[in-house]
């Protein structure tokens, strides 16, 4: 977990960006994208993995092997970003670039690092957008019956970067329980509020606020 002063300094700062946002600005946003196409891609991707089981894996598997094959699938996907991060540590720690480039094999070296911290359950929480992105990925696919719907890649992006920072995150009603319930409780592990109805939303806010 992230020390409480970074945490209350990130909250703090979307708050403030959010609150110098006018309606106005917020609506001329939403009008100057054209989301057709982003629209058209998500169906096709849900699309894509309520057809292909080979592709979802289901399987057999409970749900700690598939959090662990999602661990690494985004770690896969991650590479580049993983490798920067290790070179600015590096910059960090000897005051300058590393010579020459990383091999293909140190890079894997390090992606299995990071990947064994998740299998011996020694992460601590320190990359929570990916555990909370595999998680809920793993979750679905752990139940046979459950297809992805085009929205859930929105809602799933929403959960994981609001989990970790935010008192209360709102969504919809099969996320929700999903989220709340076995095998992931994550309203517990972040201690956030979760909530779905629209009356509960309005109580929670007139309670709390």
């Amino acid at each position: 977990m992230l020390p409480t002063e970074s945490e209350l300094s990130i909250q703090k700062a979307m708050i403030d960006l959010s609150e110098n946002l006018s309606i106005s600005d917020m609506v001329d946003l939403h009008d100057s994208i054209d989301f057709t196409e982003y629209v058209t891609d998500k169906l096709a991707l849900a699309n894509t993995f309520n057809s292909d089981p080979n592709l979802m894996q289901r399987s057999d598997k409970d749900f700690n092997e598939l959090f662990i094959d999602e661990i690494k699938g985004t770690c896969d996907l991650l590479k580049p970003h993983i490798l920067e991060a290790f070179s600015r540590i590096f910059i960090m720690t000897n005051g300058k670039p590393p010579e020459g480039s990383v091999s293909e094999e140190t890079l894997q070296h390090s992606i299995n690092l990071i990947i064994n911290t998740f299998i011996l359950k020694k992460n601590a929480d320190f990359f929570p957008e990916i555990t909370i992105t595999a998680g809920i990925n793993a979750a679905i696919r752990n139940q046979r019956t459950r297809k992805f719907d085009k929205n859930d890649f929105d809602d799933i992006r929403h959960a994981a970067i609001s989990l970790p920072f935010c008192d209360y995150l709102f969504t919809e009603n099969s996320l929700h329980h999903l989220l709340i319930t076995k095998p992931l409780k994550y309203d517990a592990r972040y201690s956030t509020i979760i909530a779905s109805k629209p009356e509960d939303v309005l109580a929670i806010l007139r309670r709390d606020l």
